[in-house]
């Protein structure tokens, strides 16, 4: 007799009382109801009730949810606000009142997950985790061969601590695959995992506040509105804005519990999880973090595996353990095989009675056999109990002779697979062949839409052989954005996939993978990228090389989103592999174009434009371009070789890049192909010094910008062209004489990036806004932007821009007197930037540099660095800042003593500014040359250089060079007017 609360449960008469009176339930009701009491604050899952209350028997969910509606209305219970039975979303029930009655029943864990021989690798991960428990994050990887009991020694330790601690637990598996990896595969699915576990509206909660990129790569777990809403608010999202959200949420996580993270098979994952590995492991804060990580070593050697090499690393600098699995020994087979069999383990010194000497031997036989693997030994066990070798009871006589167990063991693990497969019947056999084309993890539906079955059939039979622990387990629920709902199931090894997998025909297993990708098409819809990597290796291996290409373009897209650059290449590199192969001309080219426009950008993100791959990736998909007619694409390509050409300097290769966009432009009639037009004319035209066109095409640019139609550019072409033609315009006006003017524009494109809400354009304007008061000799206004952009830069990982901002930062350190530090970081940003192949810009660093190398008084190289630069000019056309790149050639020259070629040098400053009606650098070579002639005494001339171009100016005057050029002026009117 069980009592709880008003209740008393009749186990002899099968009767529900309350008080006197007895309540009717169905026998499977009582029973269910039996089983949940029995074990009172135990977690009871689904399987084990079916197990328990539906023996050998084949039943739905439905059948439990009916018992368990009748069972909740007899006790009069609420499933929203249970006072008995609480429903553990997605994994069972708990009874929850307290019980009083016989002792709770225990429940011995199914004899497959025994695990023996692992005492002190236990022990490690006990202490590895008691560190974590005590706020000292730890990494560990476990290695081993395939069925060495990687997954039950983790199973095993946390079955042992989850009772003790509330642990909350992510379990993210990597999948083997055909080509390239989705991009944080293991990472998103342990996150999915936890989110549809009892945590998951806290982690949504949490992930919402501290990593709302992340959330926005699970939208299956958002309303559609909420996901949308949050994906225009991350878009653009960087690398390393990833890396550091998931890391500080992970530390956000881990003070509302302990979290153990728990990344199966490595050996096959993407690079961006193993950047975001490091990334986690690096940090120093505090976190109640045990991250798992299990792989085979064999398969990081035969693939060169990037984890071989960062697990290298992370150990070298004591961020993480490794914990290497062996082949269990001879005593530990006899260990198991006692537990199996109830029996006692031959023990040193022990009775050699017959019975112990039987197990002894039959240990050893099975030890030779397998070698000590455990999945291997498992499996004979189970074979020679389903054979009758090895009876339910033990005695004397009743285990087999050595050889009668010899005879019977396959001879590997493989072939021992084999033959419990082919024990199966025909249509279970079927089935397993087609959920090994689904892969490890499959939803019923996927399998029956391989097998032309019903949902329910096909529901019912992967449950009795889960139900078995026969080659398949119950992974939890499957919803598709079609509504469909089914069960989700794995196989208990990938080993078993994986023999299963092999022994289907290929024509026949092309055609299972082409009806599964059908079938995911139709039901994932409008989201089926989500799921684009799975659907690119089912098309692949079912020979639709042109649909895997698609595909593959989508899970490249998904990659790019997640600033997953280096995947992403993998991705885009794929399809083209796979597009030779098919034979659908006009599909083959047009997915080729869209591959290649898509891999551009991802190439310049990590090798720069100047890359050679770059240039030729554009080229290729010009080709192209021209072949289909595809003129919109065209206006793309020609916009990634112009950017391509100017990085490396080549500015009239740019310049006639910038010319035929124009023309496809006007062609089009498209207003913002025409602001991208006329923005890259004008900044190819700045660049070569040539500002009056530059002015015309910015200004129209600028008229042609509306903020609603064009700030989606900045995804597309990488900013927002407004603020680019605002900043560039500031510069042009600078340099043509109207500082004022200037200064708005520039105040303007700061304003219109904070209106834009794109960190990379948030970044550039600032880098911008630095460049701007540089050229106006302002280093405190240079330094507070350049450090604002610095700041976004490293937040967000872009590179370029905070190296950008770093040689202007290094600019003002050097105009404040820190003329050794402005130095050295000048130097060592120039390099880097000659390192990735960057030419455009280059006279303007090493202008810099002259700067700081003559605020130090080293003239020698002050003089070596203006040689190179104004060398590089020669060579590029880059001579925006020609004329001012004399002047301090010039200044440098009379600092030495070489008087007459100054002079010289000074006036070619001065005709060159002039050329380029660039009034600002002409009124700097006019002050320089004008104190020199009032030193030599020439002070007429001196006046009228200086007078000519101060008259041209008419704004500005607050500005540090017209200051200067007035004060000097009345210097030198002065004895004109005593005269």
């Amino acid at each position: 007799m069980f009592r709880f609360g008003a209740f008393q449960l009749d186990l002899p008469a099968a009767r529900l009382w309350c008080g006197e009176v007895a309540l009717c339930l169905t026998p499977k009701a009582f029973d269910v109801l039996h089983y949940l009491v029995a074990h009172p604050g135990e977690l009871v899952t689904k399987d084990e009730l079916w197990r328990a209350v539906w023996p050998n028997v084949i039943v739905t969910d439905a059948a439990l949810t009916v018992c368990m509606s009748e069972v909740r209305k007899a006790l009069g219970d609420e499933a929203k606000a249970p006072r008995y039975i609480a429903t553990v979303h997605r994994r069972g029930y708990r009874f929850i009142a307290p019980v009083r009655g016989p002792a709770p029943v225990s429940r011995r864990r199914n004899a497959p997950g025994l695990i023996v021989g692992r005492d002190l690798e236990l022990a490690q991960l006990r202490a590895h985790l008691d560190r974590a428990l005590g706020g000292e994050r730890q990494i560990v990887f476990i290695s081993g061969e395939p069925g060495i009991g990687k997954t039950s020694l983790i199973e095993t330790l946390l079955a042992q601590s989850t009772s003790a601690t509330d642990l909350w637990v992510g379990r993210g598996q990597c999948v083997e695959h055909s080509g390239a990896a989705e991009a944080y595969l293991p990472v998103l699915d342990a996150l999915s995992r936890l989110a549809r576990g009892p945590q998951g509206e806290r982690l949504l909660a949490l992930l919402a506040q501290s990593a709302p990129s992340w959330l926005a790569q699970m939208p299956s777990l958002l309303s559609a509105d909420d996901a949308a809403s949050l994906q225009s608010r991350v878009g653009g999202t960087s690398r390393d804005r990833m890396l550091r959200e998931l890391a500080e949420a992970v530390e956000v996580i881990t003070r509302v519990a302990p979290l153990v993270l728990w990344l199966e098979d490595l050996h096959w994952s993407d690079h961006a999880t193993l950047d975001w590995l490091a990334f986690l492991a690096r940090r120093d804060e505090p976190a109640r973090l045990l991250l798992l990580g299990t792989y085979r070593p064999v398969e990081l050697i035969l693939t060169e595996h990037p984890l071989r090499s960062l697990k290298q690393e992370l150990r070298a600098h004591r961020r993480c353990e490794e914990l290497p699995l062996s082949l269990l020994s001879a005593a530990a087979v006899e260990s198991y095989l006692a537990a199996r069999l109830d029996a006692e383990p031959v023990t040193r010194g022990g009775d050699a009675c017959p019975a112990r000497e039987g197990l002894r031997n039959l240990a050893s036989v099975i030890h030779q056999r397998t070698d000590g693997n455990p999945l291997f030994m498992v499996n004979i066990v189970d074979y020679l109990r389903a054979q009758s070798l090895i009876p339910v009871e033990v005695g004397p006589a009743s285990l087999p002779n050595e050889a009668t167990v010899s005879a019977a063991i396959p001879d590997g693990l493989h072939q021992m697979i084999t033959r419990q497969f082919e024990r199966l019947a025909t249509p279970d056999q079927q089935l397993l062949e087609t959920a090994s084309i689904a892969g490890v993890e499959f939803s019923a539906a996927t399998l029956a839409a391989g097998l032309d079955a019903p949902l329910p059939e096909v529901e019912a039979r992967c449950a009795v052989l889960a139900r078995g622990e026969r080659f398949l387990r119950t992974c939890g629920i499957t919803e598709w954005p079609d509504g469909t709902v089914a069960t989700r199931y794995g196989f208990i090894h990938a080993l078993y996939r994986e023999v299963i997998y092999n022994r289907v025909p290929a024509g026949t297993a092309a055609g299972w993978h082409r009806l599964i990708a059908a079938r995911e098409v139709a039901a994932f819809g409008p989201r089926a990228n989500e799921i684009a990597p799975e659907l690119a290796l089912h098309w692949t291996r079912g020979r639709d090389y042109a649909r895997a290409a698609q595909y593959c373009l989508l899970a490249g897209d998904n990659a790019m989103r997640r600033s997953a650059y280096l995947d992403a290449i993998e991705q885009f590199r794929r399809g083209l592999e796979l597009l030779v192969k098919s034979s659908d001309a006009p599909a083959r080219d047009s997915c080729e174009l869209a591959l290649r426009l898509a891999l551009g950008p991802a190439l310049i993100a990590t090798l720069g434009n100047a890359a050679a791959e770059v240039e030729a990736c554009y080229v290729r998909a010009g080709e192209v371009c021209e072949s289909l007619g595809e003129h919109a694409q065209l206006f793309q390509v020609l916009f990634g070789l112009r950017s391509a050409a100017l990085t490396r300097g080549e500015l009239r290769k740019a310049d006639a890049y910038g010319e035929r966009l124009l023309a496809l432009a006007l062609r089009q009639q498209d207003r913002g192909l025409l602001l991208e037009a006329y923005l890259a004319l004008g900044n190819t035209a700045f660049q070569l010094g040539e500002l009056q066109r530059a002015r015309t095409y910015l200004a129209q640019g600028i008229a042609l910008y509306e903020p609603a139609l064009h700030q989606t550019h900045a995804v597309s072409y990488g900013m927002d062209p407004g603020m680019f033609c605002l900043s560039l315009m500031a510069l042009v006006l600078q340099l043509l004489g109207y500082p004022a003017q200037a200064r708005a524009r520039s105040v303007e494109a700061l304003a219109l990036a904070a209106n834009v809400a794109h960190p990379y354009t948030s970044a550039m304007a600032a880098n911008f806004a630095a460049w701007f008061h540089q050229t106006r000799r302002e280093p405190a206004l240079t330094e507070s932007h350049a450090e604002r952009a610095i700041e976004l830069a490293a937040r967000h990982g872009f590179v370029s821009a905070k190296l950008l901002a770093g040689m202007r930062r290094a600019w003002a350190l050097g105009e404040r007197g820190e003329h050794a530090a402005g130095i050295v970081q000048l130097q060592a940003g120039i390099a880097e930037w000659r390192n990735s192949g960057a030419v455009l810009a280059h006279p303007h660093f090493l202008g810099m540099l002259a700067t700081a190398y003559a605020r130090n008084g080293q003239y020698e190289d002050a003089l070596a660095a203006l040689s190179e630069a104004l060398q590089a000019t020669e060579q590029t056309d880059e001579r925006w800042l020609q004329g001012d790149l004399c002047r301090l050639q010039g200044e440098l020259l009379l600092a030495t003593q070489a008087v007459a070629p100054a002079e010289t040098v000074l006036l070619r400053a001065i005709e060159y500014a002039r050329e380029q009606r660039a009034r600002l650098w002409q009124l700097r070579a006019a002050l320089v040359l004008s104190r020199h002639w009032r030193q030599q005494g020439q002070c007429a001339q001196a006046y009228t250089v200086l007078h000519e171009i101060l008259d041209e100016f008419d704004e500005g005057f607050d500005t540090p060079d017209l200051a200067e050029a007035e004060t000097l002026l009345q210097a030198l009117s002065a004895p004109r007017t005593d005269a």
